[in-house]
């Protein structure tokens, strides 16, 4: 006999419980006391009685599983009423099954070559397995028998026909199917389809074939080798005079049927032709002449295609008023997503070479004349080609840019939609044009921006005859520069193409055609062909004395001297003046540390010692010194440092820069005095703050410590601008969120606001934010904790205990639940309490995904289940 269960309430209302059954319930898997699964609901209703081997939570299609002891299948409903599956638990079927249920029904595999289906209401339809099975709506299915015999069946499991039939589908008309059965009789095995009822029957007399539902009353079918219309009682409505007939929409017909000739056609010996035409209900032509051929389509924008008797090849474009709207006949026509015709016509040698576009009005969008047309993204305009030249039209129809160009490429982002024009056939060099045909002020490029998503295709590299080649812009063949098979690169930049090549352990730098960029007695640095400032167009060179920085046409951007350089941005580059200030290449190049000897003394004297910062094309050519430089720009802004006097020595305070050179902050920053073993100086590491005011924090007020004009240490909050908002004398930041500052002094901690506002007294141990914005925890003492709202209000709930972190989580909704000294307590999004604390061993766990559901561990081991919405809690006992 099963155990019995109770239901247990916390202290909540009747009423509140009363309507929390009101609720749209599911049901969860229960572990009884026998180790069996049963099945419960959310208010904790036994459902289903402990029985099962394993139960599952309902699936993303809302299906509930259950393994018997027998390792069968089976699905629990929301009533708790167990439906058989008919699947056995093996390595094939994994668990629970994964099954795609289509109009609440499945086809299930239940072994090699043998099909069912599964109804979620009913459980397995069929008492036998079949070869297939065939879903054709929440009502009909298609069974097949070994014979490869099918038979119509519905989704409540009967057999609606026999094993006759060969094929069945569907037709428009609810309730009727077309099928085809095989005549015994026939030593050729000859189909004939026929149009069935749900019963299996014939609805039509042996003498209609080939039937056709027309609409919701009509049937069209072949009797006599000719085509008619019938309704549905198979009164006759068209007679059977047609070679063919079609249903076109409402109560019109495309008919093709038999025309008397002239006189002058009886003379030759033929009597009748052939034509189409569309005709009514009534048998009323609606052409003026019947037509050699009309083809019509339903897809997308209805329309015709219409030829005359005399030229079945071309064709012409007639809309669904039977108006022909474009005087040219095409040779092929399809219809494009947006409701154009793309149109081609054959060339004076019977090939198929002018292509062009058309819409329904009849206008001509696109002149027939282009051998290939092609759309551009977001209806920007089409490209044309012709005579191995291209062109371009606007989506309007305007001839933009006439079909004389060597290529045309088109760039269209967030920001940009234009056109890359080369007008050159001997050489690559890009123009860039509006899509209004307007010549954009943008320099010409020898390729396009790789961020484009396109190749480059100014050089190739082959392998011939054991060597290395080059091909060309302009397709002529060239050595690669050095030896056979030396480091060399190729680089697709903003600037064009660019090679990297080593000859004789020198790193030199060519351009698409091989001619050389660097200035003669120069190379790059040792191992710079990887280094990304190419793609900025600002180049360091070396010589054996001197260095200098160049453009990536040659120029020199940076005449030689004995400084060494680093590039920093495309119009920034740093000027290392103390040549032993830089480091080997491969290392970060990041600046000389500077012993506590080196003073200096005011921000805008001179330092022949300093690292000077300079910016290209900048009218006032006032380059920034400073005496650090980070390794690269972190969200477009650069850390540098400064060398500043003290009494003691000197301190190093830090600032950052934009991508313009000028200084986002002041130099008032203090970097850790933590060494690393990749930064073994002491000032050289991160800014010294929990949060860190660094660029990649730039999305929220922080913490930082600076230096003040007399060189002592403050602790500081900093907008987003890097601007000082709150200073504190003589508290330390040591946590910042969402507006308020964990703070300490002489051991103690407490809350601030970032306008100075004590928020919760300094007194506690320490302090943690547990909910961004919501929640903070204190240490009271060694073991408990206090939670407060960000107002500094104390949460209704006691103190918490933990041995280093209070035992606390969130859960989905805002809900959060808390260890305190009497057991767990939940807390609503309200932070107000929702149940008595329950006490518990084990850390309580969300039961597998189902909303709102915990399963607890009391101190026999035994589970029981909380729905921490409601506060009900249900558990199984002897």
């Amino acid at each position: 006999m099963y155990p019995t269960y109770k239901v247990r309430r916390n202290g909540l209302l009747f009423l509140i419980l009363y309507c929390t059954c009101l609720q749209a319930q599911t049901i969860v898997p229960l572990l009884g006391p026998n180790n069996r699964y049963g099945f419960a609901d959310s208010l904790g209703n036994i459902l289903v009685q402990p029985q099962f081997q394993d139960g599952w939570l309902p699936d993303n299609q809302g299906i509930i599983w259950a393994l018997d002891t027998a390792e069968k299948f089976h699905i629990v409903q929301k009533d708790g009423h167990i439906i058989p599956t008919g699947l056995s638990k093996s390595i094939y079927i994994p668990s629970p099954p994964q099954l795609k249920f289509e109009h609440e029904l499945c086809v299930i595999h239940k072994s090699t070559g043998r099909q069912n289906v599964l109804s979620k209401r009913l459980g397995v339809l069929f008492d036998q397995d079949y070869q297939s099975c065939k879903i054709l709506n929440p009502t009909f299915i298609i069974l097949e028998n070994d014979s490869d015999q099918k038979a119509l069946a519905d989704s409540s499991g009967r057999l609606l026909t026999g094993f006759n039939f060969s094929n069945i589908s569907l037709t428009p008309l609810e309730g009727y199917f077309y099928a085809t059965q095989s005549n015994p009789s026939d030593p050729h095995g000859s189909w004939e389809w026929i149009l069935m009822d749900r019963s299996g029957h014939s609805v039509l007399d042996s003498i209609f074939k080939n039937p056709t539902i027309a609409g919701n009353t009509w049937i069209i079918v072949e009797k006599n080798d000719k085509y008619g219309l019938i309704d549905l009682d198979q009164r006759e409505v068209l007679p059977f005079t047609f070679w063919s007939l079609q249903f076109i929409r409402d109560s019109l017909f495309l008919a093709e049927k038999s025309y008397p000739f002239t006189d002058q056609n009886a003379a030759n010996g033929q009597t009748e032709d052939i034509g189409y035409t569309i005709i009514d209900i009534h048998n009323r032509e609606l052409l003026p002449r019947p037509m050699g051929r009309i083809w019509f389509n339903a897809d997308a924008l209805p329309y015709f295609e219409a030829s005359s008797e005399f030229d079945l090849q071309n064709k012409w474009i007639m809309d669904s008023s039977f108006q022909i709207i474009h005087k040219d006949a095409f040779n092929t026509i399809e219809q494009s997503y947006d409701g154009r015709f793309w149109v081609s016509q054959n060339g004076v040698d019977g090939y198929t070479d002018r292509h062009g576009i058309v819409d329904y009005s009849g206008r001509q969008v696109v002149p027939t004349k282009f051998q290939l047309i092609m759309e551009l993204q977001r209806h920007s305009g089409y490209l044309v080609y012709k005579d191995s030249l291209w062109g371009f039209f606007s989506y309007s129809g305007q001839q933009v840019l006439p079909a004389k160009f060597a290529q045309i490429r088109h760039e269209v982002t967030d920001s940009t939609n234009l056109l890359w024009v080369n007008p050159h056939r001997n050489k690559i060099l890009f123009t860039a044009y509006d899509l209004n045909g307007k010549r954009l002020p943008v320099p010409d490029q020898n390729c396009l921006n790789p961020s484009i998503g396109m190749h480059s295709d100014g050089i190739n590299e082959i392998l011939e005859n054991g060597r290395r080649k080059f091909i060309l812009p302009d397709g002529t063949k060239a050595e690669v520069p050095g030896d056979n098979w030396s480091q060399h690169n190729i680089y697709t930049t903003p600037h064009g193409n660019l090679i990297v090549a080593q000859v004789s352990s020198n790193y030199l730098l060519y351009d698409a055609w091989l001619k050389r960029i660097l200035p003669k007695g120069f190379s790059l640095p040792k191992n710079y062909y990887t280094n990304p400032s190419l793609y900025y167009g600002l180049i360091p060179v070396v010589s054996q004395t001197e260095s200098g920085v160049i453009d990536a046409r040659g120029n020199w951007a940076k005449k030689p001297n004995s400084s060494k350089y680093k590039i920093l941005r495309e119009n920034m580059y740093a000027e290392y003046r103390n040549s032993d200030a830089i480091p080997d290449s491969m290392i970060n190049m990041q600046g000389q540390q500077f012993p506590l000897g080196w003073n200096f003394q005011e921000q805008g004297l001179f330092d022949t010692s300093g690292i000077r910062i300079h910016m290209l094309d900048s009218k006032a050519n006032k380059p920034l010194t400073v005496h650090f430089v980070d390794q690269g720009f972190i969200d477009q802004y650069l850390l540098v440092g400064r060398l500043f006097s003290t009494l003691g020595g000197s301190v190093m305070k830090y600032a950052f820069v934009d991508t313009l050179g000028k200084l986002a902050t002041p130099f008032i920053f203090k970097k850790s005095p933590k060494p690393t073993l990749q930064n073994p100086y002491p000032n050289d590491g991160g800014i010294y703050c929990l949060q860190g005011w660094t660029p990649r924090y730039r999305y929220q007020t922080g913490s930082a410590v600076i230096y003040t004009d007399d060189f002592r240490e403050k602790h500081v909050l900093v907008n987003e601008q890097g601007k000082i908002i709150l200073t504190l004398d003589s508290l330390s930041i040591y946590n910042y969120r969402d507006g308020a500052a964990c703070v300490k002094y002489a051991g103690k901690t407490g809350l601030l606001d970032s306008l100075g506002n004590i928020l919760i007294p300094v007194i506690y141990n320490n302090f943690w934010v547990v909910i961004p914005g919501k929640i903070f925890c204190a240490k009271v003492d060694q073991e408990r904790y206090q939670y407060f709202r960000f107002d500094g209000t104390p949460l209704p709930i006691g103190p918490v205990y933990g041995l280093w972190m209070p035992n606390g989580k969130m859960l989905p909704d805002g809900y959060m639940l808390l260890n305190t000294e009497l057991g767990w307590i939940i807390l609503n999004p309200e932070f107000k309490p929702v149940t008595s604390p329950v006490a518990t061993g084990r850390y309580p766990k969300l039961v597998r995904e189902f909303p709102a559901l915990l399963e607890f561990m009391d101190g026999s081991n035994n589970p029981f289940y909380l729905n921490y919405h409601s506060g009900v809690s249900f558990r199984a006992r002897q």
